[in-house]
């Protein structure tokens, strides 16, 4: 009967283990790709808001209108554009699993979440002026350098505070990446 007892009790703590395990890979990977989608986001909305930015300003030194030239940017930019939202959305939804984790383990996930949720918030700001850029080009430009440099200050933060798993994570979907994008490229 002791026995019985002894591998019954093995038995739940292995199943509990392996739960525990698959829960901690499934948060991981969440903020593995929360890492990456916000760079890749990042990078996007950056060209697009430096583009604007261009636009913008050329068209106000010419004496062109600056309102047409911007409104087409925003047009031949949206497919980018569609891309960064895309990502937006992924990314939100990254941080849903890692509130469940912050919930679940905050000694843990608490700081590596409210950090993500600086960033995504910085990000969210950019990715707003690459849907609908407002103010003068002084006040856009002023505001996304600022939103830019709080969104890199917080991404540094971020990369502290990743875990070794975390890191691996990150290197092994970096791999796989540049395997497909090298794929690709020598198909052409």
């Amino acid at each position: 009967m002791k026995k019985l007892a002894m591998i019954t009790l093995a038995a739940v703590l292995a199943v509990g283990l392996i739960g525990c395990s698959s829960k901690q890979k499934e948060y991981d990977e969440a903020i593995a790709d929360f890492y990456i989608d916000s760079d890749t986001a990042f990078f996007f909305t950056a060209l697009i808001l430096d583009s604007y930015s261009s636009t913008w300003s050329t068209a106000i030194q010419k004496r062109n209108d600056f309102n047409a030239a911007l409104a087409k940017a925003v047009h031949d930019h949206q497919e980018m554009i569609e891309i960064v939202n895309q990502l937006k959305e992924s990314l939100s939804e990254k941080l849903k699993v890692m509130s469940e984790a912050k919930n679940k383990d905050p000694e843990k996930y608490d700081e590596i979440y409210t950090v993500s949720k600086n960033v995504y918030s910085h990000l969210s700001s950019l990715i707003e002026q690459a849907n609908a850029p407002t103010g003068s080009l002084i006040t856009f430009n002023a505001n996304k350098k600022e939103l830019a440099q709080n969104y890199k200050s917080e991404r540094d933060i971020l990369e502290a505070l990743l875990s070794d798993e975390v890191k691996q994570i990150i290197e092994e979907k970096e791999k796989e990446k540049k395997k497909e994008t090298d794929k690709e490229n020598s198909e052409e």
